[in-house]
């Protein structure tokens, strides 16, 4: 879950047509800090560019309002450390 500045917590969601819409083969949203979000993705085969106002305007309308995003393509997303992939993580401290 990622927290919000007034301490409500909401959980990171993209619908898949809006994965599908924005070009991604694979993303993982990281909450780096309480209002700035990373939006990792692997684009679709046409490798395409996900613009800044085009992953903040989904954040913004998915997941929620306040958060910087800032979109970083890669070549691939790792699993995690447990083998497991996950969509979403928040790097704060509980």
């Amino acid at each position: 879950m990622f927290r919000l500045r007034d301490g409500r917590r909401v959980l990171p969601m993209l619908p898949p047509a809006v994965v599908v819409e924005l070009g991604l083969r694979k993303f993982k949203m990281v909450q780096t800090t309480l209002q700035d979000v990373e939006l990792r993705y692997v684009p679709d085969a046409a490798g395409g560019v996900l613009s800044q106002e085009a992953a903040q305007r989904v954040v913004d309308q998915y997941v929620a309002r306040g958060f910087t995003v800032r979109p970083i393509p890669l070549a691939h997303i790792p699993h995690g450390a447990s083998g497991k992939y996950r969509m979403h993580e928040s790097l704060l401290a509980e």
